[in-house]
C-alpha cells in the first residue's frame, strides 16, 4: 500500500515532466548536462567546493541573487551572516537527530525511523546529483539546481527550535529570535513596493518597453546583444524584432537559425554605451548611438542591410575578443 501511494505521488508530481518527454520525445535526456556525469575527480572536487562555497549559502542567505544587477538592502546585508549560521545549525541538528535515530534502528530492529528522514534524503539526493552530474560544473546563476533542498530547511529549523525549547526554557526566546531573523531577512529579499530594488526594476521595465518601441519604429529586423538584453526584446516584441544573443550557447530558442534569408536591417543592443562604442570601433562600423532608457543603448549601423551570417560573425568575434 505504501509503495502504491509513493508511486501515485511520484506520477502526479512528475506529470508535467513526463508530458514534456512524451510531446518532445525524451527531450530532458537529449543534449542535457544534467544527465551527464561529472568529467572526472577534479570536477567532482570542484563541484563539491562550489556547492558548499556558493550554491548552499546563496540558497539560504542570498543578498545578490542576480550577481550585481540589483543592490542588496542594508537589512539583508546586516542579517546575512546570522541567518546563515541559523540555517547551518538547524541543518546540523536535523542531520545529527536522523543519524542518532538510524543508529538506534540498526541496534533495535523495532525502533521507528525518524519522521523527517524522507526530507533529509531529498536534500542529500539533490546535493549528490548536483555534485556527481555535469550540471554541477556549470558556473553562474545556478542556485535553482539545488532549490528543492531549501524546502527541507524550514522543517529542520522547526525541529531545532522545538527541541531547544523543551530542553531549556530560556532557549524558547532564542528560538523565537532566530525565526524572526530568518523571516525578516526573507521579507527584505522581496522587491517590495517603494523599495529601491522595486523602483529600479520598474525603470528597467519601462526601458525594455521603450527599447522595443524604438527598434520597431526604426524598422530594425534583427539585432545582436548579450543574453540579458536579447531575450526581453524577443518576448516583449513577440519576435517581430529578433535579437540574437552573442553567446551562442544561450540561444536556447534558435533565434539565429530562425532569421529570414537575405539582407536584414540590424542593430546592436547593450546595457552600456561603452560596450557598443568598443564593438563599433573594433569592427570599423559607423552609425548612430542612442540611449533609449535606463541602461538600454542601441547602435544603428550606417552600412545598411546585411546578411545574418556575415553580420553576426563579425560582431560576435569582436564581442568575445574584447572579453
Amino acid at each position: 500500500r505504501a509503495a502504491a501511494v509513493v508511486a501515485a505521488a511520484f506520477l502526479l508530481g512528475a506529470l508535467p515532466w513526463i508530458a514534456w518527454n512524451v510531446f518532445v520525445p525524451l527531450g530532458s535526456f537529449s543534449d542535457n548536462f544534467s544527465v551527464r556525469p561529472a568529467s572526472g575527480l577534479h570536477a567532482l572536487a570542484e563541484n563539491l567546493r562550489y556547492l558548499v562555497a556558493y550554491s548552499l549559502p546563496e540558497l539560504v542567505s542570498s543578498v545578490d541573487s542576480e550577481s550585481g544587477i540589483t543592490p542588496p538592502s542594508r537589512v539583508a546585508l546586516l542579517l546575512r551572516v546570522p541567518v546563515l549560521v541559523i540555517w547551518v545549525a538547524a541543518a546540523l541538528f536535523a542531520l545529527s537527530r536522523a543519524l542518532v535515530a538510524l543508529a538506534k534502528r540498526l541496534r533495535e530492529r523495532k525502533a521507528d525511523s525518524p519522521p523527517e528522514l524522507p526530507l533529509l534524503l531529498v536534500a542529500v539526493t539533490i546535493c549528490a546529483l548536483t555534485v556527481l552530474s555535469g550540471a554541477g560544473q556549470i558556473r553562474g546563476l545556478t542556485v535553482r539546481y539545488v532549490l528543492p533542498a531549501f524546502f527541507v530547511l524550514p522543517a529542520a529549523l522547526a525541529l531545532a527550535v522545538v527541541a531547544a525549547a523543551r530542553t531549556v526554557r530560556a532557549a524558547a526566546g532564542l528560538g523565537a529570535v532566530a525565526v524572526c531573523a530568518v523571516l525578516t531577512f526573507n521579507v527584505y529579499g522581496y522587491f517590495l513596493p517603494g523599495s529601491a530594488a522595486r523602483r529600479l526594476w520598474e525603470k528597467r521595465m519601462d526601458a525594455d518597453t521603450a527599447l522595443v518601441s524604438f527598434l520597431q519604429a526604426a524598422e530594425v529586423e534583427a539585432a545582436l546583444g548579450e543574453y540579458w538584453e536579447a531575450f526581453p526584446v524577443n518576448f516583449l516584441s513577440h519576435e517581430t524584432v529578433r535579437v540574437v544573443p552573442f553567446e551562442r550557447g544561450a540561444d536556447f530558442y534558435d533565434v539565429e537559425g530562425a532569421l529570414p534569408a537575405g539582407p536584414l536591417r540590424w542593430a546592436l543592443v547593450s546595457s552600456t554605451q561603452a560596450e557598443l562604442m568598443r564593438l563599433a570601433g573594433m569592427t570599423g562600423t559607423s552609425g548612430d548611438l542612442v540611449e533609449v532608457g535606463q541602461e538600454r543603448w542601441v547602435f544603428l549601423p550606417a552600412s545598411g542591410p546585411e546578411e545574418a551570417r556575415t553580420f553576426v560573425k563579425r560582431f560576435r568575434e569582436a564581442f568575445f575578443a574584447a572579453r
